[in-house]
């Protein structure tokens, strides 16, 4: 539960300091957010921790994929959301 925490700080401190509008949502703590991220993961759901980062209802991955985002990849990912 620890490491679940501090990944899911990590990459809200690496999204807000680019500016992202984020809409974090706790999926062990409401039922209804679990079935929602099982809805959009389908088959993928049993695979990985969280957190789990989507561009709307593009998924993009976990704490690892936004860590090994380098040379402006995840900026790219970003360009169209909102900023706060």
């Amino acid at each position: 539960m620890r490491k679940t925490y501090e990944d899911c700080c990590h990459v809200r401190v690496i999204l807000k300091g680019l500016g992202v509008k984020i809409d974090e949502r706790d999926v062990l703590m409401h039922s209804v957010f679990k079935e929602d991220l099982k809805e959009l993961l389908g088959n993928e759901y049993s695979e990985g921790g969280l957190p789990r980062i989507f561009l709307g209802k593009k998924y993009i991955g976990g704490v690892d994929e936004i860590r090994k985002c380098t040379d402006g990849k995840l900026e790219k990912f970003i360009e169209n959301c909102e900023t706060e």
